[in-house]
């Protein structure tokens, strides 16, 4: 008996270092900025590709979904912040999903540029990227944004979140909502 309690705690203990380590390389890959830069349609090129954060803060952008889609001529931007809240010097990760689709009905390729905007307090996450979409090509990309928010004091800030296209159609969409920070 005394034996299988040696072996449990023992195993509880490994359990615990796997889940830490586990949390830790989530956190490193969540702090990696990436973005899938693959094209729905083989034709569309990435002309240029740039993501920031603010000094000292942690955040970022992953694609969710790129996919070939048919439809309509059209040029649609999509965002959607949610309310966070949480405890005074605890880091709250605040976010926001991103939406652009894209189709180019004329007879040439085109270029088009999107931005992606997250921000709050004195944080922000941006990324810009141009594209070139082959004539009756399309184009559709769903990200997610996030930055990770520690306040010293409790209190209310705005969520910003912020979607751009620019090219031969434009499109723009703003979101926001709030953060609220509890002693």
């Amino acid at each position: 008996m005394k034996k299988d309690k040696g072996l449990l705690q023992q195993h509880k203990s490994n359990v615990g270092k796997i889940m830490k380590l586990r949390k830790f390389i989530l956190t490193i890959a969540a702090s990696t900025i990436t973005m899938n830069a693959f094209a729905i349609n083989e034709c569309v090129r990435t002309i240029s590709e740039h993501t920031s954060i603010t000094p000292g803060f942690s955040g970022g952008f992953y694609s969710i979904t790129e996919k070939k889609t048919t439809s309509p001529n059209a040029t649609d931007a999509r965002v959607f912040v949610t309310s966070k809240s949480g405890k005074v010097n605890q880091f709250i990760t605040v976010d926001a999903s991103h939406s652009v689709y894209i189709i180019n009905n004329s007879d040439k390729s085109q270029r088009y540029s999107y931005h992606y905007n997250l921000k709050c307090a004195d944080g922000a996450a941006n990324y810009d990227r141009t594209i070139e979409i082959p004539a009756r090509g399309n184009f559709r990309n769903d990200s997610y944004s996030y930055v990770a928010i520690q306040k010293t004091q409790p209190g209310t800030w705005r969520i910003e979140g912020q979607t751009k296209i620019n090219g031969a159609e434009n499109g723009s969409a703003n979101d926001s909502s709030t953060l609220t920070v509890y002693k």
